[in-house]
């Protein structure tokens, strides 16, 4: 059985988030908020790179927006309905009525030593 990654579950739960509007389109439109930070561009060129969409038979879309104001601008215009971006800005934009949904927070890894 093969193991999936915590990039793969977050994936795979967000397009089922948005499964009644992904059936009913021809292309998935997925933005991310920060187009320079690498948590949130890798991912996409990963799956592209590695055929994951292809794979699970999706014909995705990437639009990298220069931060979440422009993203949730996009969400509330229809351009795209799912999305990477910062908790914070979920919050912010669920406070201006706009419909957000918090799935997992992408954050690196921090290790300390005590000792």
């Amino acid at each position: 059985m093969k193991r999936f990654s915590v990039l793969s579950v977050i994936i795979i739960v967000l397009i089922f988030a948005d499964l009644p509007s992904v059936l009913g389109e021809e292309k998935l439109k997925f933005g991310t908020a920060i187009k320079v930070a690498p948590t949130y561009f890798l991912p996409m060129l990963a799956a592209r790179e590695k055929g994951f969409w292809e794979k699970n038979g999706l014909e995705v879309e990437w639009a990298p927006f220069r931060g979440s104001s422009a993203l949730f601008r996009g969400v509330a215009a229809g351009a795209t309905r799912i999305g990477f971006s910062p908790a914070v800005s979920n919050i912010q934009a669920a406070g201006r009525g706009i419909p957000a949904v918090i799935v997992s927070e992408l954050l690196p890894k921090i290790q300390t030593s005590y000792g």
